[in-house]
């Protein structure tokens, strides 16, 4: 009956120290998706693009807040700097206000945290209206050449003008939203794994 009980036991904890290895491995494949998605030209939708599906499921899963947010703007970064070396035109005026917007997304992500199906239903809507939101803003408030007034008439030009760029990254957002906290809805428990702690294992099995 011991050893029974030892196996069982056993079994449990190796289980609960699988299970933040795969989600660290769903939150790389997320990555290396999302990254390839800005660096590959694709022959359909304009700034179709997965990093705002991201940002939510590295809030949702990622315990560590400040690693949450680090892990999506340096998958940003890097493809930045790509189309900056590539073409040219990776770096722009209103750029910080795209990182913000990520980063909100992240909290986003965050609050929704276990919940897989609503941020899967409703949170790839929410991080592309953050995005266009916060991202149009910054072109707005930071336009160099006083193409729009500085009211809110011209605020709203300036969105008004930006709703045809828009259809990509909300039909990414959501499309990965839903593939990235359905796999996690289907594989995974609701407790948070910690990228780069080297206690995640053991701190898993205990919650366990």
């Amino acid at each position: 009956m011991l050893h029974e009980d030892a196996a069982q036991g056993s079994g449990k904890e190796e289980d609960c120290v699988k299970k933040p290895a795969a989600k660290v491995l769903l939150i790389w494949c997320a990555c290396i998706l999302s990254l390839s998605l800005r660096i590959v030209p694709l022959p359909f939708g304009e700034n179709f693009s997965a990093l705002g599906a991201l940002a939510l499921l590295c809030g949702a899963l990622i315990r560590n807040p400040v690693r949450a947010i680090a892990v999506v703007l340096a998958c940003r970064a890097v493809t930045d700097l790509w189309l900056e070396a590539k073409t040219g035109y990776g770096f722009y005026h209103s750029m910080a206000f795209d990182y913000a917007a990520y980063a909100i997304i992240g909290a986003v992500g965050r609050l929704l945290g276990s919940r897989y199906r609503l941020a899967a239903v409703a949170g790839g809507f929410l991080a592309g209206a953050i995005f266009f939101i916060v991202s149009n803003f910054g072109v707005w408030f930071l336009s160099p050449d006083h193409r729009y007034s500085s009211d809110v008439s011209g605020l709203l030009e300036c969105f008004r003008l930006a709703v045809p760029f828009a259809r990509g990254t909300f039909q990414g957002d959501i499309l990965f939203a839903l593939a990235f906290f359905s796999a996690a809805s289907l594989a995974f428990r609701v407790d948070r794994v910690s990228i780069g702690d080297e206690a995640s294992a053991g701190a898993s099995a205990e919650n366990c």
